[in-house]
């Protein structure tokens, strides 16, 4: 109903983040109801490949992949032919707010390494003034941002800040 009723008042693109064991089970409702892309975590599926070709068989605009700050970044190789985006956690999914781990930065790079130019690499968690430099260093391309501008009182400043980071 959530992703319906975003779809109902913008044009905007929207991706809905799947953190569910079985992402092909939502994934034609999400679709359905507007959502672009379908993100899915690498760690809730036995084949990643086959559930990313699945999702873009459903109708996905686009297709991405997910893991978790410790599931190791290998794992999501055989799937890269199958995503659009690829998408490194540098936190523990659950709630916002939590401190950036810069000890995925390296995952980030070796992904990167491994992407055709119309592939995107994003982050999310614990992304701030001080962790987008770093993430935009590692080949980062897209940036999931929560705390560092809800949690302030101007959010246009904040979010001028982020972007002045990483130009």
């Amino acid at each position: 109903a959530f992703t319906a009723a975003c779809r109902r008042s913008t044009t905007a693109y929207l991706d809905a983040h799947l953190m569910v064991s079985d992402p092909v089970k939502y994934a034609m409702p999400m679709i359905k109801a507007g959502a672009d892309g379908i993100t899915f975590h690498v760690e809730t599926v036995e084949n990643p490949a086959h559930v990313a070709r699945l999702i873009r068989s459903l109708g996905a605009k686009h297709v991405g992949i997910t893991c978790d700050p410790e599931t190791p970044v290998e794992l999501l190789y055989p799937a890269l032919d199958d995503v659009d985006l690829v998408l490194i956690m540098s936190v523990k999914p659950g709630f916002s707010g939590q401190k950036f781990k810069p000890e995925v930065l390296p995952k980030c790079e070796a992904v990167k390494k491994r992407l055709r130019p119309n592939q995107r690499l994003q982050i999310d968690g614990g992304v701030a003034p001080d962790t987008i430099t770093s993430a935009k260093n590692a080949g980062v391309d897209w940036f999931v941002v929560a705390s560092a501008i809800f949690d302030t009182k101007d959010r246009g400043a904040a979010i001028a800040t982020l972007r002045g980071k990483i130009r």
